[in-house]
């Protein structure tokens, strides 16, 4: 009713019958693991995106795992977690029009069982290190990291122990030295080794989790894997105001122009001797000067092009509205590169100008945009056959209350990338592409 759907803000509102979910996950999964993998399919196999997944153990004061993420393109979600103790994770997966999942993954103790329990940073520019000292990773900083190992077993410890490392994702981390070799540990106890060489890339963002994967292997042939998570921190940078030649307030079809920004460093890390680079990929503008310095940006502070202002062109064939996209790449002395996007809106928009590109690349004209080759003209064409029309009636029998028709097409209509060979008529008056049947 009205008032239900007014009145309960948890009310979860379906368009379409609710896909019934196969959920893959481990059952079990040994105490000191750090890191579980959830599948998210529907009955028929197929992979679903976007689904709410939830991974948690205990509550309130005795709450130790609380965990949520949203499937990839191929149903993954990955969860790093903390437990102490033996006990029963759950699983609970929902969405849009997702019948809704519960399942379990029983924590269990064995007599030996050997994690990754803790970590250290070093970055102090001694000994293989080469970055600023704060124990926190910076982009094109090499750290020596140091892993804590824990024995979570019962009864029983671990001996001639072997750890291997490797990047899960070398967009961001390089892992120069991978190998290493521990002492024994017995229940309850941590020990470390000497620390692996790890480079951090230049374009590892802000707030990024580099991850890695640990494998402990011990003389008995037993093998655990452990989730190894570094979060980045590094200056991040947003573009804010953006002034023209003086006297202008625009960037208007013809225009030649000089142009300040005011870059906005937001993150967490000054930033040293930065360097601007504006690039423009659109055929109807043109940088002629898109170099700038701008000396040391501190987090939480900006600065401007003031001494060396950006040259940009703008054709005389651009229409008003068109939106202009270009990209700042900012470079620091301490080695961080960052694209930074930004878009510029051509002229003053009036109802007689086109509208676009989306992000798709499509443009909107209409009837009155008559200053474009590509507007429309107007011209009724009829179809009714009893008016001398082409048409085709169709028939929708005795039924005309919200009645349509499938008609297939002698073409297909794209849209979007979208090939729709068919169309649904309405008896109301309308027309809508079709794919589904």
């Amino acid at each position: 009713s009205t008032y239900n759907i007014l009145g309960d803000p948890e009310l979860e509102i379906r368009t379409a019958i609710p896909r019934m979910l196969a959920v893959t996950h481990p059952s079990q999964t040994p105490l000191g693991s750090n890191f579980v993998q959830i599948h998210v399919a529907d009955t028929a196999g197929v992979s679903v995106e976007d689904a709410f997944v939830t991974l948690t153990k205990g509550y309130a004061d005795s709450e130790e795992v609380f965990e949520t993420g949203r499937t990839d393109a191929d149903g993954n979600v990955s969860f790093s977690f903390h437990a102490e103790s033996a006990d029963t994770m759950v699983v609970t997966v929902s969405g849009r029009n997702l019948y809704p999942y519960q399942g379990y993954i029983l924590l269990s103790q064995a007599d030996v069982e050997v994690a990754v329990d803790s970590i250290i940073i070093d970055d102090d520019n001694l000994g293989n290190s080469i970055g600023n000292g704060d124990s926190i990773p910076n982009p094109n900083e090499i750290i020596e990291l140091s892993l804590g190992l824990k024995n979570f077993g019962s009864s029983q410890a671990a001996t001639n122990l072997s750890v291997t490392i490797e990047s899960l994702d070398t967009s961001m981390v390089t892992v120069f030295d991978s190998r290493r070799g521990y002492s024994d540990i017995s229940p309850g106890q941590v020990a470390f080794s000497t620390p692996f060489i790890i480079g951090i890339k230049s374009y590892s963002p802000d707030g990024s989790l580099a991850k890695l994967l640990a494998t402990v292997t011990d003389g008995a042939d037993n093998s655990w894997e452990s989730s190894v998570e570094l979060s980045i921190k590094a200056p991040k940078f947003t573009v804010g105001n953006i002034y023209f030649t003086e006297g202008f307030d625009s960037f208007d079809p013809g225009d030649s122009l000089t142009m300040t920004l005011w870059l906005i460093n937001s993150g967490p890390c000054d930033a040293h001797n930065v360097a601007v680079d504006v690039t423009c990929a659109d055929d109807y503008a043109q940088i002629v000067q898109g170099h700038c310095g701008l000396g040391n940006i501190p987090s939480a502070d900006s600065a401007a092009n003031l001494i060396e202002p950006f040259i940009i062109k703008c054709a005389v064939s651009t229409f008003n509205g068109r939106v202009v996209n270009l990209n700042a790449k900012v470079t620091t002395s301490d080695g961080t590169i960052t694209d930074v996007p930004f878009h510029l809106t051509v002229g003053h928009v009036t109802a007689r100008d086109p509208v676009g590109p989306e992000s798709y690349g499509y443009y909107i004209y209409d009837n009155t945009d008559t200053a474009y080759v590509a507007h429309p003209d107007y011209q009724w064409v009829e179809i009714v056959p009893s008016l001398g029309g082409q048409g085709t009636r169709l028939n929708y029998g005795q039924n005309w209350d919200d009645n349509s028709m499938l008609v297939t097409l002698p073409f297909d209509f794209i849209y979007y990338g979208i090939h729709y060979p068919k169309i649904i008529v309405s008896i109301n008056g309308f027309i809508s592409p079709d794919t589904t049947r």
